[in-house]
């Protein structure tokens, strides 16, 4: 059996400074005593007591300011690991806290401004982290903006370096074929389509994975007897029979003006 850790009280000197807090509070209050008792001795001496005077207006001033914007800028330095019940808690709150800190650099990426180094670096901060499906709308804000050569890449890499088996592969998957569609490499897109509702599994797909791949195909088709065109009307079948396709007919249909007909 394991052995089980004795966990001892804190005495009075150790819970007083056990986080930074009580350090900053402490080092205040005996810089102020200081200066206080030093004014006290030399308060006949104007050309030491007005700085002296001025320094005690001023300094703790400073600190409360300092103190506000580590607040709002980076309270988490303000706790110690013994502020949280177990190692583990620690760990998970400082994992979250790096995961809001990598979307929120991710959602203030301008796809017309930021360059394709820029999104890979914050692609590979969160995939790091583990936040694949935020990794995946990085790419997406450069597809919404048509670079689809730039999404393209992003996705891919997103594939090299997402686990085999997590639940957001297929998404990085489907996106980069949507980017190839954009950029008509319709054979790539098919396979990339195929291979996403693959991973997702057929009775899962939603309507825009059955309908870009039939697009896809249906850009391919040179013959209504080709593998194509019969994919091409097998998918479409499969997209317009999906509870959530009738809702968004029109959506598809300036999405896809060639095969608007059909849908």
């Amino acid at each position: 059996m394991a052995e089980q850790v004795e966990h001892k009280p804190l005495s009075a000197a150790a819970a007083v400074v056990r986080n930074p807090l009580s350090v900053i509070a402490m080092f205040v209050l005996l810089v102020e005593a200081i200066a206080t008792v030093t004014l006290i001795q030399v308060r006949a001496e104007a050309q030491i007591a007005v700085p002296l005077v001025w320094f005690i207006v001023v300094f703790p001033t400073l600190i409360a300011l300092l103190f506000f914007g580590t607040l709002w800028w980076g309270h988490q330095f303000l706790y110690s690991p013994m502020e949280y019940r177990s190692d583990e808690s620690f760990l998970t709150a400082m994992h979250r806290l790096q995961r809001v800190e990598a979307r929120q650099e991710a959602a203030d990426l301008n796809p017309r401004t930021a360059d394709e180094t820029q999104s890979l670096q914050v692609v590979d901060r969160l995939l790091k982290l583990g936040d694949i499906r935020a990794a995946v709308r990085v790419g997406r804000t450069f597809l919404e903006a048509n670079q689809y050569d730039i999404a393209a890449r992003l996705f891919e890499h997103i594939q090299k370096e997402a686990p085999s088996g997590h639940p957001d592969r297929y998404n990085a998957m489907a996106n980069l074929g949507y980017a190839q569609i954009g950029l008509k490499q319709y054979p790539d897109a098919v396979r990339s389509l195929t291979e996403s509702i693959g991973l997702i599994g057929e009775h899962k797909a939603y309507p825009w994975h059955h309908l870009a791949l039939a697009y896809a195909h249906f850009q391919l088709s040179t013959d209504p007897s080709d593998a194509h065109h019969a994919d091409f009307k097998k998918h479409l079948a499969a997209g317009k029979k999906h509870r959530l396709f009738a809702e968004s007919r029109d959506f598809y249909k300036r999405l896809y003006p060639d095969m608007a007909r059909h849908l």
